[in-house]
């Protein structure tokens, strides 16, 4: 018997009609694809058509016929609908949505973007349009020149993130609770007074800090007199690791397999350089190199010197990557990435599995910082791992005022021979 593909001579692969997967799914795709008046796959979407010949053939027919993104696709060529950021925009931007916009994306049919910026903008009209009229007329003003001109300007030099924007969110939604809260007391804003401001704070203590920078733009425009929030001093960090939990779960990332791998090289990059989870998210492949013997990570600008041990994980969670139906072509290859593989994976889904793994990322990331501003001065702390220099002051006096109580204890402990 003859197990050849007839088109293209695969052979063992026969799916259907005496033609292999890949031949089948090919097919597929092209007849889904297709305009029915046209009876060509529009222009558009030819860099997809190209990045799905590159497809194994189980994964190319799984994609037809399990796909919400193919399944849109085909619509939207029957229908003669405008293949654009513009058309998913009016569509609700949940998770299929957005795995739709990144497939479009890292196959090139559409352009890349500044998703948090964009979704962020997205997410800003949407609240608005749901608001009173009165609360609009103030709020969509201070929206646009003070938070989305601050997070343009954050976009710019590559800082704009999803937690970025869950920040930004809270603090217009604040404003919108501290204006409906006017208007069900009967006070207008140009006549709110330090009292009013006082009941709202001891009611909404928490939310103190995130209406602060709206009441300041109001005062600056005499939308509202000038009021004060009495803000607490930052609290110093508090949480830290003893040396021996510290070395024990160094320990157990280096060394215990039962631990996910990717679990393990950020919980390891928490713990020897002081990496924040959002941050190391970001990374990308080319951020890590070799050179002669000696495995270099750069962090911001400057490449650190890793342990091999460490240097060994990465070079195997690089290799394990699972493969995509489809792969960035020209965008950023992230460590780990997410799906589709043009995003990096979700901060709350890796935080999941180091909580459920002993890992957890705050103490052991205090730990790191102080042990680093302990041996560094503030200004290479700053320049070596992408923090502001005030922060890196902030971390070095903490470190000294630590170790001189430690002197202060330590000779004042009883001695025995």
């Amino acid at each position: 018997m003859d197990f050849t593909c007839l088109r293209c001579s695969h052979p063992g692969d026969i799916y259907a009609d005496g033609l292999c997967s890949h031949c089948v799914g090919s097919d597929r795709v092209r007849t889904l694809l297709t305009d029915p008046d046209a009876g060509t796959v529009p222009q558009p979407l030819a860099p997809l058509l190209d990045a799905l010949a590159t497809v194994n053939g189980p994964a190319l027919v799984k994609w037809v016929q399990r796909s919400a993104t193919a399944t849109l696709l085909g619509t939207w060529v029957a229908d003669k609908k405008d293949i654009s950021h513009e058309t998913l925009d009016r569509l609700p931007q949940d998770n299929a949505t957005r795995e739709i916009r990144q497939t479009l994306v890292t196959a090139g049919v559409l352009a890349e973007r500044d998703e948090p910026l964009a979704q962020q903008q997205l997410w800003v009209a949407t609240f608005l349009d749901g608001l009173p009229a009165p609360q609009q007329r103030v709020l969509r003003p201070y929206a646009e020149w003070q938070i989305l001109r601050r997070a343009r300007r954050k976009a710019r030099r590559g800082r704009y993130v999803h937690g970025s924007s869950r920040h930004d969110r809270r603090k217009l939604r604040a404003a919108a609770q501290f204006l409906n809260w006017l208007d069900t007391i009967g006070v207008e804003p140009a006549s709110v007074g330090q009292a009013h401001l006082d009941d709202w704070i001891t009611a909404h203590t928490n939310k103190a800090g995130q209406l602060a920078p709206f009441l300041v733009w109001t005062s600056q425009r005499r939308l509202t007199p000038a009021l004060e929030i009495t803000s607490e001093p930052h609290a110093l960090p508090s949480r830290f690791l003893t040396d021996r939990e510290y070395r024990e779960q160094l320990r157990r990332c280096i060394h215990d397999d039962s631990i996910p791998l990717e679990a393990r090289v950020v919980a390891a990059l928490v713990r020897l350089y002081g990496l924040p989870v959002s941050r190391i998210l970001t990374l990308t492949v080319d951020r890590f190199h070799r050179d002669g013997d000696n495995d270099y990570l750069i962090i911001d600008k400057h490449p650190v010197l890793l342990p091999p041990t460490l240097a060994a994980l990465i070079h195997e969670l690089i290799g394990a990557r699972a493969p995509s139906v489809l792969q960035p072509i020209d965008g950023p290859r992230y460590l780990l990435p997410g799906r589709p593989p043009s995003q990096p994976r979700t901060q709350n889904g890796i935080s999941k599995i180091l909580n459920r793994n002993g890992l957890p990322t705050l103490a052991a990331r205090n730990t790191a910082m102080i042990e680093s501003a302990g041996r560094l001065p503030a200004v290479v702390l700053s320049d070596l791992f992408g923090i502001s220099i005030t922060t890196a002051h902030q971390w070095t006096e903490l470190a000294a005022a630590s170790w001189a109580e430690y002197l202060a204890a330590d000779s004042n402990t009883p001695r025995t021979r």
